[in-house]
């Protein structure tokens, strides 16, 4: 890749994945991805004679290397994610945890990030989908009643559908067992359209939740949620402090955390609940769900027991804030949440942690 003198790259720092020791060399950036490099986002580039993968952990504008050294740069080939995965404040996390457990930055990156994000394979589910996007006047359905009777029946069945459409699978699936060709000729007519849609692969789909109400708190169990709650506005003027909420077994610790965490949401920030065993996982979600039902979809979980492609679409949930409470084990600690507003490690003295 050649520049012009007046026109010299941008250069991405890029930290190399799997490497003993923290690599990081430098990349010249396409002109054509400028704005799209910045630090947090994963990248494919050459690496000697292979292709290898990495982070951009910074971008220079003005690189202080001469202008000759920067034409012979390799450039980075393509992108893994649409957007990066690492947020400002996962950066700094890691850089802390780099620093204080003397731990190569590469390492502690790739205990944050799930397996499916990292590498790009659980990428989105994306099935087919048949939309009636203009229902026929009377005579001209008349007319293909006569013409196709498979066709017309079609039409009747997706106008009668919720959003006037379904997934080509099961059109054409026995239970209902239309043509590839009635579709197509359909399609033809511009009577439909076939369109990619993304299928979320949710852990608790086809579940229902009885929505629960908050319980009216005694006196000890108020002056701890009051505790809490000035503990959280002192955080947000930069004072963060732990509290240990301390009580028997059914003394209402949990109603208390649950009240806690529909304040900071009410703030417009999220949450993460981690527990001890992936185990209880399920029905602390299952709890959180039946709490939160307004925003059932807004609780995310996270642990090792997902598959690779319920991992990666959790993930993308919080990633793209569409969940802002967090369910899982030790792992969820690194839940990109942005305004993170309350940590509850539940069950804090168990030895898993």
């Amino acid at each position: 890749m050649r520049y012009a003198r007046d026109s010299m790259p941008k250069v991405a720092k890029v930290l190399i994945d799997g490497a003993a020791s923290d690599l990081q060399f430098d990349y010249a950036v396409p002109e054509d991805s400028v704005g799209r490099v910045v630090p947090g986002c994963r990248v494919r580039i050459p690496l000697r004679n292979r292709a290898a993968t990495g982070t951009v952990m910074e971008v220079l504008d003005e690189p202080d290397t001469g202008a000759a050294w920067l034409t012979k740069l390799k450039p980075i080939q393509s992108f893994i994610d649409e957007e990066p995965i690492l947020t400002p404040p996962l950066f700094a996390l890691a850089d802390w945890m780099a620093a204080y457990y003397l731990t190569p930055r590469e390492a502690v990156l790739r205990s944050m990030i799930p397996q499916a994000a990292r590498s790009g394979e659980g990428t989105e589910k994306v099935r087919k989908l048949v939309r009636l996007v203009a229902m026929p006047e009377e005579d001209a359905l008349v007319a293909l009643r006569k013409r196709s009777r498979r066709q017309a029946e079609l039409v009747d069945h997706l106008a009668g559908q919720p959003e006037r459409s379904a997934f080509l699978t099961e059109l054409t699936g026995k239970d209902l067992g239309f043509s590839r060709q009635v579709i197509t000729g359909l399609e033809k007519a511009r009577l439909v359209e076939v369109v990619d849609e993304t299928v979320a692969r949710d852990p608790f789909a086809g579940e229902s939740f009885v929505p629960s109400q908050p319980l009216a708190l005694n006196p000890e169990q108020r002056a701890a949620l009051d505790q809490v709650i000035d503990a959280i506005e002192a955080g947000d003027e930069g004072d963060q402090r732990p509290i240990l909420l301390h009580g028997v077994t059914g003394s209402g610790k949990t109603e208390v955390y649950l009240q806690a965490i529909q304040h900071v949401i009410d703030q417009g920030k999220g949450a993460i609940v981690l527990v001890p065993e992936i185990s209880l996982t399920p029905q602390t979600a299952d709890r959180f769900k039946q709490r939160f039902a307004a925003i059932q979809q807004e609780v995310a979980v996270l642990h090792s027991h997902l598959s690779q492609g319920e991992r990666h679409d959790e993930w993308r949930k919080v990633l793209r804030r569409e969940a802002r409470i967090v369910i899982g084990a030790r792992s969820a600690i690194f839940a990109p949440i942005r305004d993170l507003g309350l940590i509850v490690v539940d069950e804090e003295h168990e030895n898993s942690y």
